[in-house]
């Protein structure tokens, strides 16, 4: 089961890479050029392609390679029909509890550069991020507390819907977002928003990490009988 485990992470972190060029171009291409003091961020293919060259890119994939696999610590203990452990249960449930907090942030930080521009009053920018720690610890206790014993696998199949419909509603509000700070010549707003898709999707796509792993999981168990069976159907000496 660990080799499927790799596997879905592999497939989650390839897919992340598939997708960020053509998202950097799809946000950025058809920037309207600017009039005034700032001009928008605009990105060609080329520029897109370089994505892959930034450091700092790799290490927000390795982030999420990481976050996926903390997800995916349940299912491959239940898969494998191993006990599951508190330390277990509170690794999924602080790894989730970040990415539900970090989708919150965004969809404030979408709203409010929709709203203010670039100049966000500085009180509400302190207070949303100090309400973001504030909402890691709350949600990590409240994702900790919805585990039960008896339905190890419950508690993934609940983290993964709030996460995916987290996910949907940053999505409503960074998008829209999106258009409207790049139809303005602001110069940080359209960043902040991107940011707000690009996690959106990242998180969307790490949900359905845990379906992803038991279809390979299901394979296995299918073929394994298989190979049982005619192992047991050769004769004495007879070569395998």
């Amino acid at each position: 089961m660990k080799r499927w485990w790799l596997v879905t992470c592999l497939a989650y972190v390839g897919l992340l890479g598939l997708l960020a060029a053509p998202l950097l171009l799809l946000c950025f291409s058809d920037v309207p050029p600017g009039d005034g003091m700032y001009q928008p961020p605009r990105v060609s293919p080329s520029e897109a392609l370089g994505i892959y060259r930034e450091p700092l890119f790799w290490i927000l994939v390795a982030v999420g390679a990481v976050c996926q696999g903390l997800f995916l610590l349940i299912p491959v203990r239940a898969a494998e029909a191993r006990p599951v452990r508190r330390r277990h249960v509170l690794s999924a449930a602080i790894v989730c509890a970040f990415l539900f907090t970090l989708l919150i942030l965004l969809f404030a930080l979408s709203l409010t550069m929709a709203w203010f521009r670039d100049n966000i009053p500085e009180p509400l920018a302190w207070g949303e991020l100090c309400a973001t720690g504030l909402l890691w610890v709350f949600w990590g206790i409240v994702f900790y507390r919805l585990y039960d014993p008896d339905d190890p696998l419950a508690l993934t199949h609940r983290l993964g819907r709030w996460l995916y419909r987290g996910s949907i509603a940053e999505l409503l509000v960074a998008v829209p977002s999106h258009v409207i700070t790049r139809q303005r010549n602001d110069c940080c707003a359209p960043a902040v928003t991107f940011c707000g898709i690009a996690t959106g999707l990242s998180v969307m796509l790490l949900t359905f990490g845990p379906g992803v792993f038991f279809l390979f999981a299901e394979r296995r168990r299918r073929l394994q009988p298989r190979k049982t069976q005619e192992t047991k159907t050769l004769l004495p000496g007879q070569p395998v």
